[in-house]
């Protein structure tokens, strides 16, 4: 197509009639005057927990309560990282019989921002299908290259894991040598963001370690013939192991009775600082009507106990016949005021009757 035909054609497109209540937006970070919003259908619209009654996601978010006008604004891109995505998902209902639904989310106060995400995940399934390794991992709000960190931290756990302990049982890793070789990862990390020579001395690398300073959750998991899962995990700082359990969303430190806000505290030891000999690794058991949180405090903060309506509508996306992962996603990308941090997110759960797909 010649150019002036194209900018024919542009010109024609442009002069359509906008649907009624349209309006443009503005620069990136102004509030639209307006917001033109399609028309329910019966399968948009939401349930008691603000889903979707078909269980898909619906064109507008999961929003808690009353939201302040500024976390409807306009989004932008990352400025300091144009080449790291702003939501990042996966999963699969494998042939092992184990289900996997990720996400990790930009929050709202980095978007509008223009700051990259500062969370990340990894998860694997062997070949087999019947073992999954995972890790979740939120740079540190404070660390300017943070994102770097969380990246280089759960990448090399997992590879770790499935390289080093591929013929180990999930309930024996050797979680104290992870941790003190993802802290070694992360240093180096920091390192080559910062172009810290080989001659630097020890308090340029030191500051190049808490530029790229973040919190690690690590999981392995096994399939067992009765269709449980037992594994093990280690958290580093304030990303937490959950499991949903009934209505019930309960802490994975030791005793299966206790309630999260019992346990969990704000004080934050993050790779590559927390000593590798501290580690107290958690043993886990997921029945085959469970599943296995792993997440980042942007999800915990929100959910606090999990009787509300995050904690309703996460049990309800998980526990759909066949569950969707971008309404999962939807769930996780929530709207609260005053929460407005990166959230991810990783659940795991055994599939009955699945171990002979194909």
């Amino acid at each position: 197509m010649s150019s002036s035909g194209f900018l024919a054609r542009l010109r024609r497109r442009s002069a359509r009639p906008r649907p009624a209540g349209a309006a443009d937006s503005g620069l990136a970070g102004q509030a639209p005057t307006q917001v033109f919003e399609p028309a329910d259908t019966p399968a948009d619209r939401p349930d008691a927990d603000g889903l979707p009654a078909a269980g898909l996601p619906a064109h507008r978010p999961l929003t808690l309560g009353p939201v302040f006008p500024s976390a409807r604004t306009p989004v932008s891109g990352s400025a300091a990282l144009p080449f790291r995505p702003d939501t990042v998902l996966d999963g699969w209902r494998g042939p092992g019989g184990i289900g996997v639904s990720a996400a990790s989310i930009r929050g709202q106060g980095h978007r509008h921002l223009g700051l990259p995400r500062q969370d990340d995940l990894a998860v694997v399934a062997t070949a087999e299908g019947t073992r999954i390794v995972a890790a979740v991992a939120d740079g540190v709000s404070a660390a300017p290259h943070a994102h770097v960190g969380a990246t280089a931290a759960t990448r090399y756990a997992v590879s770790w894991l499935l390289d080093q302990c591929a013929d180990v049982p999930a309930t024996e890793i050797a979680w104290h040598r992870l941790v003190a070789q993802a802290s070694w990862q992360v240093v180096e990390a920091g390192v080559r963001v910062a172009e810290v020579g080989p001659d630097a001395d020890r308090a340029d690398r030191e500051a190049a370690a808490r530029a790229v300073a973040t919190t690690l959750t690590a999981v392995v998991l096994d399939r067992q013939d009765d269709g449980a899962l037992i594994g093990s995990a280690v958290t580093i700082g304030d990303s937490a192991v959950r499991l949903l359990s009934g209505d019930r969303f309960l802490s994975c430190t030791g005793r299966r009775d206790e309630e999260p806000e019992v346990f969990e505290s704000s004080a934050v030891v993050p790779l590559p600082f927390f000593p590798a000999d501290e580690v107290d690794p958690i043993q886990l058991t997921v029945e085959t009507d469970e599943h296995l949180l792993l997440g980042s405090d942007g999800v915990w903060d929100a959910l606090g106990g999990g009787g509300g309506p995050l904690g309703r509508a996460l049990a309800t996306t998980l526990r759909r016949p066949e569950p969707s992962l971008l309404e999962f996603a939807q769930v996780v990308d929530f709207v609260k005021d005053s929460f407005d941090d990166d959230r991810t997110l990783i659940a795991i759960w055994p599939e009955v009757g699945t171990d002979d797909r194909g």
